[in-house]
C-alpha cells in the first residue's frame, strides 16, 4: 500500500511539473505572439510587399525606418546598402544607417569587430555632416551616437559641439526640431554626463530637458534618480 501511494504521489508531482511547464510555454507563446502583432507583422508585410516591388525606394525606406525603430540592426545595414545610392539626399536614412553600424559594434563581442563597426559609423556620420552642413540632422544624430561612445575615444567635445550647434539654431528658430528630436539632444547630454561622471552638467541638462520637454517620461526621473544616488 506505501508503495502505491508514493508511485500516486511522485504521478501527481510529476503531472503538476508538466501542467506548470505546459502553461509557462503557453504565456510565452502569447507573449511572443503580441509581440510579433505589434511590430513584427507589419515589418513581415512590407518585406512581402518589396519583393513584389524591389523597385519601390519609399518602400524601402519606410522599411529602415521599421528596422531602425525595432532595433532589427542586421536588416537595416543589409537592407541599406543594397539600396545606398537611392538615398545620397536623404540624410536621415544616412544617419539611421551610421547609427545601426555603432549600435553593431555595441553588440559585437571581439574587439576587432568592436573596432571595425565603429569606425565605419564615425565614417558615415561624419560624412554626412560634411555633405549636409546646414541641415540639423547629421549633426543631432552624430552628437546622439557619439555620446554612447566610452571615454577612451574622446568624443565629448564633438558630441558638445554639435549638440551646442543644434540648440543654438534650434532657439534662434533656424532649425526647427520636434519634442522627439529635443529629447534626443537632452539623452545625449544625459549619456555624456553618465560616461564622464559629470554632475554639473548632468544636472544642468536635467533642468533644461525639464524646462524645454514638461512631460518628460518618468524613466527620466528614474534615470536622474540612479545617477544622483
Amino acid at each position: 500500500m506505501k508503495g502505491n501511494s508514493k508511485m500516486r504521489i511522485n504521478n501527481i508531482r510529476q503531472c503538476i511539473v508538466f501542467c506548470f511547464i505546459v502553461i509557462l510555454f503557453a504565456s510565452l507563446f502569447v507573449c511572443c505572439s503580441k509581440k510579433l502583432t505589434e511590430a513584427e507583422l507589419e515589418i513581415n508585410a512590407m518585406e512581402e510587399e518589396l519583393n513584389k516591388t524591389p523597385d519601390d525606394v519609399d518602400l524601402v525606406r519606410r522599411l529602415i525606418q521599421s528596422y531602425f525603430s525595432n532595433d532589427m540592426i542586421d536588416k537595416l545595414v543589409d537592407l541599406y546598402e543594397m539600396h545606398e545610392d537611392e538615398f545620397v539626399d536623404n540624410p536621415l536614412i544616412i544617419c539611421h544607417y551610421g547609427a545601426s553600424l555603432a549600435m553593431k559594434a555595441g553588440n559585437s563581442k571581439k574587439i576587432e569587430d568592436q573596432l571595425k563597426w565603429v569606425k565605419k559609423s564615425m565614417i558615415v556620420l561624419d560624412g554626412c555632416v560634411q555633405n549636409f552642413p546646414d541641415n540639423y540632422i547629421p549633426y543631432l544624430w552624430r552628437g546622439m551616437t557619439y555620446s554612447h561612445l566610452p571615454t577612451i575615444l574622446n568624443a565629448r567635445s564633438l558630441v558638445e559641439d554639435d549638440l551646442k550647434l543644434v540648440m543654438d539654431n534650434y532657439k534662434k528658430d533656424v532649425w526647427k526640431l520636434n519634442t522627439d528630436e529635443l529629447g534626443m539632444v537632452y539623452t545625449a547630454y544625459l549619456n555624456v554626463a553618465k560616461e564622464y561622471k559629470d554632475n554639473e552638467l548632468f544636472d544642468r541638462a536635467y533642468e533644461n530637458l525639464k524646462k524645454d520637454i514638461p512631460d518628460t517620461t518618468q524613466e527620466v526621473y528614474k534615470e536622474y534618480a540612479e545617477f544622483k544616488k
